[in-house]
């Protein structure tokens, strides 16, 4: 009988299949991956579902990504943090799925702070605020003190330090907001630049105001 090969192999191949676009055999893969580690949840588990999301997006099956989420874990919003922000950045590009993703976003910043009961670390939680302020707020109300005024009186617990950081300098809030939309164009590009986009938007935010958010 043939050992299985180790997790980490796999989940190695299966995201160098997504790097190099070869979508078929990364979601094949990574769907071997999710089936073992089922009863295992982890890190393997999120970094897999982020390129089944992905692949699925690349062949022009994005609309079928929630029902497979929530068939992996349940709900929706038991996504694990990485993949469930990826589904919604890239859900917030889509008309039909805007809204939906928007009261998601919203819901998660209610429920996930780090000071809650069932929280995100904080750079994650970080990420999730990122992807609301600059991929919903500044889009509709298009004034930077406006969304730096909501960030200050918004009755979500976002902790107070992520709050000040954000709110402190409105015209780096809009230069920031303008460059994620910039790379949000280059998700165009193929699987590559997407997670290139994704990681280069969610560090951005994090390096908003160096040493305000802890590790």
């Amino acid at each position: 009988m043939v050992d299985p090969e180790p997790l980490e192999e796999l989940l190695g191949r299966c995201e160098r299949h997504l790097i190099l676009n070869e979508f078929s055999e990364a979601e094949r893969l990574s769907r071997e991956v999710l089936q073992r580690t089922m009863y295992n949840p982890g890190d393997a588990e999120d970094r897999a579902a982020v390129v089944l999301i992905q692949a699925l997006y690349e062949t022009k099956r994005f609309g079928s990504v929630k029902s497979e989420l929530q068939a992996l874990f349940g709900r929706l919003t038991s996504t694990p943090a990485a993949s469930l922000l990826l589904y919604l950045s890239l859900a917030l590009d889509f008309a039909d799925r805007r809204l939906e993703a928007q009261q998601v976003t919203l819901d998660l910043l209610a429920t996930r702070s780090p000071a809650g009961s069932s929280p995100w670390s904080r750079r994650q939680y970080a990420a999730l605020l990122h992807l609301y302020v600059f991929e919903v707020l500044l889009p509709e109300l298009h004034e930077p003190a406006q969304a730096a005024r909501w960030l200050r009186e918004s009755a979500l617990p976002i902790p107070a330090a992520l709050r000040a950081s954000l709110a402190a300098d409105g015209a780096l809030l809009l230069l920031l907001g303008y460059a994620v939309l910039l790379r949000r164009r280059q998700v165009a590009a193929g699987a590559q630049g997407a997670l290139r986009a994704l990681g280069d938007v969610l560090r951005m935010g994090l390096q908003l105001s160096p040493g305000s958010i802890p590790r």
